[in-house]
């Protein structure tokens, strides 16, 4: 077994808890994520579960159960370290199951990204363009937002909605220009019309040649 130690210079902190998840860069493949939790505040935190969550098991795959403390006294740290298989950048955060100061809580980060491999470039957000209360049978637009790592073009952008019925409908596909590192760039699908009401997902999805380097959601909530 092998892995990166965490650096202890650069905390943030969710009371009553400190953490850092790092490193914030990983190879692709199987490797290890550590997390390093001080508890900061003046009562004893007790029978901690610990576990570090994907948002997105297919880029990175948490391989391991949540860990165990009992105890972590005030002022008092530890370092975790958890197995996972990555393959493509993706959003993490850490939950903890236990009791403060005696009594039940439940305690969770923020989702951090972290950076696998060499990408060419990084699916930043996705948003369904509608009015404020979008109706049936009112044309919606599809916005995703795309940030550069290295010089790439060609790279291929899906747009796919699944509805409140359960059916996936792959409303446009296209071809990227030429995006330099750093440089952002806006792409619009074609408008796709909602005739349910409900609740739909949007999708984006990031190819390069066959290997999706990036998914992004949204919500929209079609008035009933």
């Amino acid at each position: 077994m092998s892995y990166q130690r965490a650096g202890r210079g650069n905390m943030a902190a969710k009371f009553p808890i400190e953490y850092e998840i790092s490193p914030k860069s990983i190879r692709g493949g199987r490797t290890w994520l550590a997390i390093s939790l001080k508890n900061v505040s003046e009562d004893a935190l007790t029978g901690l579960n610990v576990r570090l969550n994907s948002l997105d098991t297919y880029a990175i795959d948490i391989e391991e159960d949540a860990k165990y403390l009992s105890a972590l006294e005030p002022g008092q740290g530890e370092e975790l370290h958890y197995q996972v298989a990555a393959q493509q950048s993706g959003g993490i955060y850490v939950s903890v199951d236990g009791r403060w100061a005696g009594e039940p809580f439940h305690w969770e980060t923020p989702s951090r990204r972290v950076v696998v491999g060499d990408q060419v470039a990084e699916l930043v957000s996705v948003f369904a363009l509608s009015e404020p209360q979008p109706r049936p049978s009112e044309e919606i637009t599809i916005e995703a937002t795309l940030r550069g790592l290295i010089t790439a073009s060609g790279l291929i952008l899906e747009f796919w909605v699944e509805t409140p019925s359960g059916e996936s409908i792959n409303v446009d596909k296209t071809a990227t220009d030429l995006l330099n590192p750093g440089e952002v760039a806006t792409y619009k699908s074609d408008p796709f019309v909602p005739e349910e009401r409900g609740i739909y997902v949007i999708h984006a999805y990031v190819f390069d040649d066959t290997t999706r380097i990036g998914h992004e959601t949204d919500y929209l909530s079609i008035a009933v």
